[in-house]
């Protein structure tokens, strides 16, 4: 060891030179090396003269001989460098260091053990427990030098590399709730992943390796689970001119991310500030950025990416004469490390712990942030793989990447960058089927049903989000090859096949004629309507479809063609006249009687005139019996052609709606035509509602008239805001018992507006 710290002392380039050229210095410190190695292998021992060695290789490497890298590999107990692998753990960095040096110079580049070292990085992470929340400081080690040979382009060869790439990724994927120096390794690893993006093969082994996976995971656990894309939110009006906001006085953004929930939206969130781009010296663009939520005591973030370099500082103190006393375990400079700036002595000194604690919180936010960065960078880069990799074809991603687009203002660049891999993914005509098998079109599409209009300025982006990627779907499917292989896909495909596509069509189709096409000619409208016989989770499905045919496809107006009015009936306690001469007292089935103006009905409805004044026996009798009449729908009815009724336009008429409908019933019997058809618009205008839809529908189908049948399901479409009430009003249409009728009647109004639509176009 004396001799080995003493020959370090001789930093002179010269010296060395000459050393090694005249002594051969190098074999026997080689030698030593390995004699050493070995016993420390076997027996961890002399881990103190290892290390000095290898601190006296490193400095050595530094003046870049190539003539000592002969004599390392020439020793007499065999090649020095060799061992390198077998003694990581003692100074993982300072190897790497040497290494890395020695390639440089190396006249065969095969002759530097690079494979070695990076499988034995490999199993030593491989043979780690790796906590679900944390990596050990000597697992950060191992994975920094693995990146920092990896940076290299000459290592990037698949012979040289190995297994690192899966190993990097493996790493990323069993860390699931990191702390912040955890997350600076991650950033790293990703990094390095874009760095390579030249590197065909390296992109291709990440993308073989299950790369896409695990970077949806990874944005998973920061912004919530891609199954809810929309958010709650406060209403943020629009402003005519954006002023740029002071950010330390925002909240900030993290304290409201939500994570990953079984709720049908996440919790609410504030709006976002956009990505800063990186300084134009910094190159790539996953480079470091200003954090948007920096405030004036906040540490500035570096203007460079987080990188790992050689440290050339000659500052090493050997004494060249060993010490008793010397603990085996002297800490090695590490000569790998992060670039980081440190707090000025001002901040460090701070006499304001709230201060302190917000730095610290800030840079938290801004470490997650810049993780979300350099994932979307990273898989930015495998969009412009030619051709593009069949893994980005992922409704998983995809999800994950339009919740990006939301989660950040229309200008971040974040929302650019999500949007612009969006863009590519959807540029590529093979994905549209397979994408239309899942559900990610009607998830997107429901992004368009905002919770406070277009004037709320978050609203306004969800919704410009939905459109533009549905817009893409759109031009893929309204395109010729889109049109022919759904077409084919519809007459010849299988069932499932075909049942997916349907679900999907109405979301992006815009063309009439084309809808047409899938709907009728192709008969995709039988095919959804079979759907809505099966389960419960089919049919809510299939449900939220014919929804989207209504309210974008066809025009089912089935609105009144009068002007509203407020105006009400108030139906009086009937009483016949003290004048009226011709008296007729109606008996019905419960033994209740009813008088009434025999001239009058006689008058008003052919029925009573035929019954009252013709040949039948009744016309002579004073009672007459009724049969299958309730007591209080008649006195209504008699209420109402006693009075001076005007039926130029319908009134909102105070009786229960069960009333009016055996009112408009015993029109229909007693043949008064035009009292029939005022009553059934007044229904139809003032009583069609959530609570009496399914009491109207099941009337018109048991009183045989058929009556407000098709008005009943045509409210039922379009007469709510809100998808989810027009399925609770369908559902409970089912549970009547009518399936066969209510289908058919479903199937008839969808096909019938279609047809309008395609014709009338």
């Amino acid at each position: 060891m004396m001799a080995v710290r003493a020959v370090s002392k001789f930093m002179d380039r010269q010296t060395y030179i000459t050393l090694v050229d005249k002594y051969e210095m190098l074999k026997p410190i080689g030698a030593l090396f390995i004699k050493r190695s070995t016993r420390w292998t076997s027996e961890k021992k002399e881990e103190a003269v290892l290390k000095n060695i290898i601190t006296f290789l490193y400095q050595f490497s530094k003046y870049k001989y190539g003539a000592g890298i002969t004599q390392l590999r020439t020793t007499s107990e065999g090649d020095c460098l060799m061992y390198f692998h077998q003694i990581l753990p003692l100074a993982p960095q300072t190897i790497v260091n040497t290494v890395m040096n020695f390639i440089s110079v190396s006249t065969l580049k095969s002759d530097i053990p690079v494979k070695d070292i990076t499988a034995g990085f490999v199993k030593l992470l491989k043979n780690a427990s790796v906590n679900k929340d944390e990596i050990k400081n000597e697992h950060k080690d191992y994975i920094k030098c693995l990146c920092f040979l990896l940076d290299d382009p000459i290592n990037r060869d698949p012979n040289r590399c190995d297994d690192t790439i899966p190993q990097l990724i493996r790493t990323l994927d069993d860390v699931e709730n990191p702390s912040n120096d955890v997350i600076e390794i991650l950033c790293l690893i990703l990094e390095t992943f874009e760095r390579c993006n030249y590197h065909q093969n390296i992109m291709k082994q990440q993308l073989q390796n299950n790369m896409i996976e695990v970077l949806v995971r990874k944005l998973e656990n920061l912004l919530g689970s891609r199954k809810y894309l929309k958010m709650k939110h406060v209403l943020v009006k629009k402003k005519k001119k954006k002023v740029k906001s002071t950010m330390c006085n925002e909240k900030p953004f993290w304290d409201s991310l939500p994570s990953s929930s079984d709720e049908e939206m996440d919790t609410s969130i504030n709006r976002l500030p956009p990505f800063r781009p990186s300084s134009p010296g910094s190159g790539s663009d996953s480079e470091m950025f200003i954090s948007p939520w920096s405030s004036p005591r906040a540490p500035t973030p570096p203007a460079e990416s987080t990188t790992f370099y050689l440290q050339e500082s000659d500052s090493e103190d050997y004494s060249p004469v060993c010490s008793e006393n010397e603990s085996e375990d002297e800490p090695m400079p590490n000569v790998i490390h992060s670039e980081i700036e440190d707090f000025t002595e001002t901040e460090k000194n701070s006499d304001s712990d709230n201060i302190q604690e917000s730095v610290e919180k800030i840079s938290e936010e801004d470490l997650k942030y810049r993780l979300i960065h350099h994932s979307l960078s990273l898989l930015k880069a495998y969009s412009f793989i030619q051709p593009l990799p069949s893994q980005l074809c992922s409704d998983a991603l995809l999800m994950i990447l339009v919740k990006c687009a939301c989660y950040f203002e229309s200008t971040s660049r974040a929302t650019h960058i999500a949007k612009s891999v969006i863009v590519k993914i959807l540029s590529v005509h093979d994905h549209l089927i397979p994408l239309m098998q899942t559900g990610v079109i009607s998830a997107v599409f429901s992004l368009r049903k905002t919770d406070h209009g277009s004037d709320c300025e978050t609203c306004f982006h969800f919704e410009s989000i939905g459109d533009q990627v549905l817009e893409k779907f759109t031009e893929l499917i309204e395109s010729g090859c889109g049109r022919g292989d759904i077409a084919n896909r519809l007459i010849c495909g299988n069932e499932v096949l075909k049942r997916q596509l349907v679900m999907a069509i109405p979301y992006i189709v815009k063309c009439r004629t084309i809808l047409y096409t899938f709907m009728v000619s192709c008969k995709g409208l039988k095919i959804l309507i079979n759907c809505l016989k099966d389960e419960e989770t089919l049919r809510r499905k299939c449900l939220k479809v014919i929804c989207v045919l209504a309210s974008k496809h066809s025009n089912m107006l089935g609105r009144c063609t009068f002007s509203p009015t407020k105006e009400k009936i108030f139906i009086g306690n009937y009483e016949i006249s003290e004048n009226c001469k011709n008296v007729v007292t109606f008996v019905l089935d419960d033994d209740s009687r009813l008088c009434a103006d025999r001239d009058v009905l006689c008058e008003k409805s052919p029925y009573f005139n035929a019954l009252l004044s013709g040949s039948f026996k009744e016309s002579n009798e004073e009672h007459v019996k009724l049969q299958d009449t309730n007591y209080s729908s008649l006195k209504c009815l008699i209420y109402l052609l006693n009075c001076d009724l005007d039926m130029s336009k319908p009134k909102d008429i105070q009786l229960e709606t069960d009333t009016i409908l055996d009112m408009i019933i015993l029109c229909h019997r007693y043949l008064l035509e035009e009292l029939c058809l005022y009553l059934t618009l007044c229904v139809k205008q003032f009583c069609l509602s959530p609570e009496n839809l399914v009491t109207i529908y099941k009337w018109s189908l048991e009183s045989n008239t058929n009556i407000l049948r098709t008005e009943s399901l045509t409210y039922a479409l379009n007469g709510a805001a809100r998808v989810c009430d027009v399925i609770n009003m369908f559902m409970k249409l089912f549970d009547l018992g009518f399936m066969e009728i209510l289908v058919e009647d479903i199937e008839t109004l969808i096909l019938s507006n279609i047809t309008w639509d395609y014709f009338n176009r």
